[in-house]
């Protein structure tokens, strides 16, 4: 009875240091998860950013080019305005608040 003690108190002793190094890896694992968890989530964040970012761009590129209409229709219906003014002008003998 007493060898089977002594034989388990050695069999103890003799795994302790093996088990640690294995919980020491196992949590280094877990640890190393946790930090690749953490960058997939920070990617994940950063491509929503890039596609938000990427919208915005869009969007802005769409007014810029509804504004760049509004403008040269402006310019065109001020063109035809003068046009029109100075021929009412020439045939007509139009005053100015007959233009108007």
């Amino acid at each position: 009875m007493k060898a089977a003690i002594q034989y388990a108190m050695q069999m103890k002793d003799l795994m302790t240091g093996p088990l640690g190094k294995i919980a020491g890896s196992f949590q280094h694992v877990m640890n190393t998860a946790s930090n690749a968890q953490r960058a997939t989530s920070a990617f994940a964040r950063a491509g929503q950013a890039a596609f938000n970012a990427l919208n915005i761009v869009g969007v802005v590129s769409k007014l810029t080019g509804k504004l760049r209409q509004f403008t040269e229709a402006n310019q065109n219906q001020q063109e035809a305005e003068t046009k029109l003014a100075q021929v009412m002008r020439n045939t007509m003998d139009a005053s100015d608040s007959e233009i108007q």
